[in-house]
């Protein structure tokens, strides 16, 4: 890819980002272990609790002064990688900012832990995040869903399931979320190397979740946004 497709005011930040290799099994396999090894950093101001129940995996971010209103967070990393930890400094300032509430969800990881695991941590996780609102001091009506990437996927196929079972939630905060495994079976795409990520990558982090279901006529429920029937 040009580097002048990319906005200029990016260029400098894209760049200096990761280029990110999970073509081979392996590697995937590899990496998924090590992004258990994360370690968060704390933030002034702010409050940090872990919360460990079941299958129920939270990082809580509490600011000083907090207003009620609620964030639960999902991190990013194609499926296959990451955790709650490395986004303790932004749930922190979020925190901050928002006199809201953070809980950062670990999720459990693909290929280990393939569909519908990462969903069905998330679910549990907001449950979990309601059912303790007087606990951890929010109010349960005021909680919005948000995340990044793979979380932003994740986030909007929460409140697809959300609303489906009858649960209002206040607000989505979505960014570059994985919403479509179609473009992922595309192999047409492949042509074009992003930055950071490309179609490979995306197409071996969708599979490793859905498996042979990537980019089928249909999936099964809350698999990926995109499939909503609505």
């Amino acid at each position: 890819m040009d580097l002048d497709a990319v906005d200029p005011t990016l260029r400098e930040a894209t760049l200096a980002g990761p280029k990110i290799n999970i073509d081979s099994r392996f590697r995937r396999r590899l990496i998924a272990r090590l992004s258990g090894l994360a370690r968060g950093k704390g933030y002034d101001g702010v409050e940090r609790r872990v919360v460990r129940d079941g299958n129920v995996r939270l990082r809580i971010h509490t600011p000083a002064t907090p207003s009620g209103a609620a964030l639960l967070w999902i991190h990013g990393g194609g499926l296959v990688m990451g955790a709650a930890a490395v986004d303790d400094i932004m749930c922190a300032k979020t925190a901050l900012a928002t006199g809201a509430v953070v809980a950062a969800v670990d999720y459990r990881l693909a290929p280990q832990a393939p569909y519908p695991a990462a969903i069905d941590d998330c679910t549990a996780s907001f449950d979990w995040f309601v059912s303790h609102a007087d606990e951890v001091g929010i109010d349960p009506a005021r909680i919005a869903v948000g995340g990044q990437s793979a979380g932003g996927g994740l986030a909007a196929a929460l409140v697809q399931r959300l609303h489906d079972r009858g649960t209002d939630v206040i607000a989505q905060w979505l960014f570059a979320p994985m919403l479509d495994d179609r473009t992922a079976a595309d192999d047409s795409l492949d042509a074009t190397d992003h930055f950071i990520w490309n179609n490979r990558s995306n197409r071996a982090g969708w599979g490793e979740y859905l498996g042979d279901s990537v980019g089928a006529p249909t999936l099964p429920p809350y698999a990926a946004p995109h499939d909503a029937r609505i």
